[in-house]
Parts: C-alpha cells; sequence; structure tokens
C-alpha cells in the first residue's frame, strides 16, 4: 500500500552538520550516496543506520536535531505530514 507524504520544508544535508529540520516532529530521512550512512538524533544519542539509496521516517522532538556529520555522501532531511 502507498503512503502519502507532504513535504513541509526544503530539505537539508545531514552531512553538513547538525539540524532540527526546521523543528520538525516527523522527518524524511533520504541516503543518496552509494553507501550507509549513520543519522543520529543529537540530544538522545539514537542512530538508525539508513542503507544506500533508501528514504526511513523519523519521529523526534521538534528541539532535537538530527546528524550524519561524518558521513561520505549526501543525506537529506526534509520535515513532513504522513497519511496512511
Amino acid at each position: 500500500m502507498s503512503k502519502i507524504i507532504k513535504p513541509l520544508s526544503a530539505p537539508v544535508n545531514l552531512v553538513s552538520g547538525a539540524n532540527t529540520v526546521s523543528s520538525a516532529s516527523l522527518v524524511a530521512v533520504t541516503n543518496a550516496h552509494n553507501a550507509p550512512e549513520s543519522v543520529i538524533v543529537v540530544e538522545t544519542a539514537g542512530e538508525i543506520m539508513v542503507p544506500a539509496g533508501a528514504m526511513v521516517f523519523i519521529e523526534k522532538e521538534p528541539a532535537h536535531n538530527l546528524t550524519a556529520a561524518g558521513g561520505t555522501g549526501p543525506v537529506w532531511a526534509t520535515s513532513i505530514a504522513y497519511k496512511a
């Protein structure tokens, strides 16, 4: 079944450093690199590995930052709304 997402912000590259992604609570993260990349919620140290070419959805507190600093390729994050 398809999922519908509504972009609410411009994408930011998490490899460039920590970002709240427009103070979002729900974020679509896309690894545009050809290798897995680590995405970390800075304030909780929660970490997820995003496979190459994959998109994942992360729920976080609005003030919390996401980062993929140290990554080798672009990892884009966009604030979203979601509908099943």
